[in-house]
């Protein structure tokens, strides 16, 4: 396990979350983030599942890393935005089933806000989803 010195002079770590964790993080989800669903612990695209907790024991932090899918649309600019507007629509009716029966639970795409994908998206059933996109990477 890793042990970390916060500014506040406790020392916490980190482990896996066990079933006795679960009625604490019900309690942190509903409290102040209520916004979106808790996430299916048994579920194995949450595949990742640790907690950070301090020295008494409590709970200060708990990440659940979930599998998901990113869509990348790489369409040609030189096309009229209709053309490209309606293979969009075809590889969303067409394949997002396909990408679903995987076993995931959705499918995200980043949408540049200069453009009319967002709006393109959103009549198809895209939605946008509260705070604000973050990634990391290698």
């Amino acid at each position: 396990m890793q042990k970390v010195y916060l500014k506040e002079k406790k020392n916490v770590k980190i482990r896996k979350i066990e079933k006795s964790d679960i009625p604490e993080l019900l309690r942190i989800h509903k409290e102040f983030f209520d916004y979106f669903p808790f996430p299916n612990l048994d579920d194995p695209i949450c595949a990742f599942q640790w907690v950070v907790v301090d020295d008494t024991s409590k709970i200060v932090l708990a990440s659940v890393i979930r599998l998901t899918a990113e869509a990348i649309f790489l369409t040609d600019k030189n096309l009229s935005n209709i053309k490209r507007a309606k293979a969009i629509k075809l590889i969303n009716d067409e394949k997002f089933d396909e990408v679903m029966n995987f076993g995931l639970e959705d499918l995200i795409a980043f949408a540049e806000k200069a453009n009319k994908y967002p709006n393109i998206l959103t009549k198809l059933g895209w939605v946008k989803r509260p705070g604000v996109a973050m990634a990391r990477g290698k």
